[in-house]
């Protein structure tokens, strides 16, 4: 199991409904929910202060107000990925286009684009994929 998440979603039923997928899952322990990649950025900025825990796996929207997951990954990438190079990235989005999996598959930290709505199936192929196998076993399906 996921130990810490970080979710990065403007919409607040979206962010309702994946965190009571990844508890109802066993997905994950611990939530923590922020609103648009800015809110991300000051998130990381506190935990290289030593302020909290570093989590195991972002999962974030690409369109959002204030700053977009593209520039999040830009930002992330630049300055935070190295301090954190253990933590990965899934991004959750409502865009069908290639290019976006493309572009998301671009960033070495990026492992996953999946797109919303977000499924039982879609979380049980996160369990197994090869880079969150460590915290779910190597059976398919095993929790």
């Amino acid at each position: 199991m996921i130990k810490n998440l970080l979710l990065i979603d403007d919409d607040e039923l979206t962010l309702f409904i994946i965190n009571r997928f990844m508890l109802k899952h066993q997905f994950v322990e611990n939530i923590i929910s922020v609103k648009n990649g800015q809110e991300a950025i000051e998130y990381f900025e506190r935990l290289t202060a030593g302020d909290g825990v570093a989590p195991e796996l972002i999962i974030m929207d690409i369109i959002m107000p204030v700053m977009t997951g593209w520039d999040f990954l830009d930002e992330y990438s630049r300055r935070f990925q190295p301090q954190f190079p253990a933590t990965r990235i899934c991004v959750l989005s409502n865009s069908v286009f290639m290019e976006d999996a493309i572009k998301a598959r671009s960033y070495s930290a990026c492992f996953s684009y999946i797109t919303k709505p977000l499924s039982s199936t879609k979380i049980n192929r996160l369990k197994t994929n090869k880079a969150l196998k460590q915290y779910f076993g190597s059976a398919p399906g095993k929790v």
